[in-house]
């Protein structure tokens, strides 16, 4: 399984590191705690980033 860190899901998804943060905060992206750091699987934030996805009407 592979896995990111915070700042590569901040550099991949274009935003702060804070936002990230919030986002694993308020239950919207899955995150591990390795030792002190947080870790994002890719199965996460494909998850993520399909939860996301705006479809016109």
């Amino acid at each position: 399984m592979e896995f990111y860190t915070l700042n590569e899901i901040a550099e991949i998804l274009k935003v702060t590191r804070k936002t990230i943060m919030n986002y694993i905060r308020n239950g919207k992206l899955v995150a591990f705690k390795m030792g002190t750091n947080f870790r994002v699987s890719k199965d996460s934030l494909i998850n993520f980033i399909e939860s996301r996805k705006y479809i016109p009407k």
